[in-house]
């Protein structure tokens, strides 16, 4: 089973009115899970824009055979929805790919795409930078 030893958690109560978009449920939950971390230094500007709250941008990380990045994002609330992300860098390419990191299309150049999920989506983009 378990580990033996102290274990910790933290929960929230979040009263709102509406429903969960209405209420922001989602981004309070993103705010206490990951909260605000001060660093010293200069200003960064945001590497991701995504047009809607319903589509979270969730992980970046090197791309297993080494070239490139995979960007990978989902739609948190469970309805379909299209978006248009932007990248603050000039990339060579997007191309989609699979959890894998199969391609799944074309690859595009610069630093915009459309996305369109279905309801909890999951889907990855390969950045390539050179």
């Amino acid at each position: 089973m378990g580990g033996s030893g102290p274990h910790s958690f933290t929960y929230s109560l979040y009263p709102h009115s509406g429903d969960t978009p209405d209420g922001q449920t989602l981004l309070e939950s993103h705010l206490l899970n990951r909260p605000l971390q001060a660093r010293s230094g200069c200003p960064v500007a945001s590497f991701i824009s995504i047009d809607t709250d319903q589509v979270i941008a969730d992980t970046l990380k090197a791309a297993e055979d080494g070239e490139g990045f995979v960007l990978r994002f989902y739609e948190a609330l469970g309805t379909a929805a299209e978006t248009s992300v932007v990248l603050s860098e000039e990339i060579r390419s997007l191309q989609p790919c699979d959890i894998l990191e199969r391609a799944t299309g074309e690859a595009l150049p610069g630093n915009t795409v459309q996305l369109a999920f279905r309801p909890f989506e999951v889907k990855s983009l390969r950045l390539r930078t050179e």
